[in-house]
């Protein structure tokens, strides 16, 4: 069963660089883009020298959460429906940074990474023998089971893209790939179950990340600012006929 998590840090580290004198203009120099929609407890923030914007109380069961919509390099194509008809491949991730007391039924010790929607190329093999589709098919990351449950729009489920057991001193890294269609704006509740739990059994829940309204509202914002392009209505059309 769940019990309470204690989300503490060792004493935040002397000043120096943080996030803003290094990813934002204040660097006064070159900086990568974080495209990343953010939320993290006061201690995260602190730690890690993160912005005191993206700090909530109302954050349960991780440490901190960043959303972000990926364009691949690689595009969709629907020649079948007219030639040099595409759209960009989009992928939906959203990052989790977990105790690591919490109870989540990790399936190994390694850092994994799945190729799906990628142009990487064991995107393209299609395996032909029995054996080599049931590997394909193991679960990675997670022996059990992760899903999200909107408030009001019931459960989508995620699949683990990466993952690094003590990133940091108390700190997991889970990294999951979300259908990428419309997420609810509601408060959002990741649950974490063993594997062959049933999602409509509550006592199953071994461990649940609580999103914070607010930060699922941002979340909504940047998908439906990124999953729509100049060429969407032609794409729509399209695909209608």
């Amino acid at each position: 069963m769940m019990g309470a998590v204690v989300l503490m840090f060792p004493a935040p580290s002397p000043a120096g660089d943080d996030y803003t004198t290094t990813f934002t203009p204040e660097a006064d120099q070159a900086y990568q883009e974080d495209i990343n929609v953010w939320v993290y407890t006061k201690e995260f923030a602190e730690r890690f020298g993160m912005p005191e914007k993206w700090v909530s109380g109302e954050l349960e069961g991780a440490h901190g959460a960043a959303f972000r919509v990926e364009t691949s390099s690689s595009r969709l194509m629907f020649s079948h429906k007219r030639e040099g008809v595409s759209k960009p491949v989009r992928r939906c991730v959203l990052d989790l940074f977990l105790p690591t007391d919490a109870d989540i039924p990790w399936a190994n010790e390694k850092v994994a990474d799945i190729w799906w929607y990628t142009p990487d190329a064991p995107t393209y093999l299609m395996p032909q023998r029995e054996k080599d589709e049931q590997w394909q098919r193991r679960p990675v990351g997670l022996s059990g089971r992760a899903l999200v449950r909107y408030e009001e729009a019931g459960f989508g489920g995620l699949i683990v893209r990466k993952f690094r057991k003590k990133l940091y001193p108390g700190v997991d890294y889970l990294s999951l790939s979300m259908t990428c269609t419309t997420p609810g704006d509601g408060v959002s509740n990741i649950e974490f179950r063993p594997e062959g739990t049933s999602r409509r059994n509550a006592d199953a829940v071994i461990h649940k990340v609580r999103l914070p309204e607010s930060f699922m509202q941002k979340l909504y914002a940047e998908w439906k600012a990124k999953s729509r392009n100049p060429s969407q209505g032609e794409y729509e059309e399209i695909l209608g006929k």
